[in-house]
């Protein structure tokens, strides 16, 4: 059975999806990982992994996951039309991260990284109460309102009895520009999280413009060695929390 890591925030526009990618990427450059999209009404990770390949299935009727990079994933974005919404209600959506997690022919993996919606809601509870997680890592900014989204999210997994790894603050700003107008928030205030919630900060993703660009024309930004050092230390980190938790 893979370790399995969910991705989350609190707040939407973090950076999330972009972050659990690249963890995914990295990790595979080393593991046999998996990544499942369970943002189920805003899926992203087709656009962003550059494919347009659909999820087939099987005689047995179970889902055969796209592979790019390394990687094997599913996501609705692939099975679904560009651009399409998803007119899913509660149980529809529960049924689909079952598929996901247990009806999929994964093969041998190591490790499953989930990314899921921002906010609070049915997929966590889903995932969490009804399937094996191992950890969390939250996503946030170093603004106020960020931090008090992701407040809630840490809240939430306590309850439901989840180890949360650590957080990443991500498009962090503060050592790269002398200009106060490119500094997105405070990052005292992630340092104020970490210590009220006694969970560590993995590292901070700074706010690059290679990285925007990657997103943009559908490349995993680890495939740049400037991105890759920046990632394989959060990346190390997480994997010793986690590893650390067995």
């Amino acid at each position: 059975m893979p370790k399995t890591i969910i991705i989350a925030s609190g707040k939407g526009g973090v950076g999330k999806s972009t972050v659990a990618l690249n963890l995914a990427v990295l990790l595979a450059r080393r593991f046999k990982t998996g990544l499942i999209d369970a943002d189920i009404y805003g899926p992203s990770l087709s656009f962003m992994l550059g494919t347009k390949t659909k999820i087939t299935m099987t005689e047995r009727e179970t889902l055969v996951p796209v592979e790019k990079f390394g990687l094997k994933y599913v996501s609705v974005g692939a099975m679904a039309e560009p651009g399409a919404p998803i007119l899913w209600r509660g149980p529809m959506l529960s049924k689909i991260l079952r598929t996901f997690l247990t009806n999929t022919e994964w093969g041998e993996l190591d490790y499953l990284v989930i990314d899921t919606p921002p906010g609070t809601g049915d997929v966590h509870i889903t995932l969490c109460s009804d399937f094996n997680v191992d950890g969390a890592v939250l996503v946030t900014t170093a603004q106020r309102v960020s931090i008090q989204d992701v407040s809630r999210a840490c809240e939430m997994f306590r309850k439901l009895k989840i180890l949360v790894l650590g957080v990443i603050e991500n498009m962090s700003c503060s050592n790269l520009y002398k200009d106060e107008q490119y500094i997105i928030g405070n990052a005292e205030n992630t340092r104020e999280f970490s210590k009220a919630f006694s969970i560590p900060v993995l590292g901070r993703v700074p706010f690059l413009r290679q990285i925007s660009y990657s997103c943009d024309n559908s490349i995993p930004a680890v495939l740049d060695a400037e991105i890759t050092t920046i990632y394989k230390p959060i990346l190390d980190e997480l994997l010793l929390r986690l590893n650390e938790k067995v």
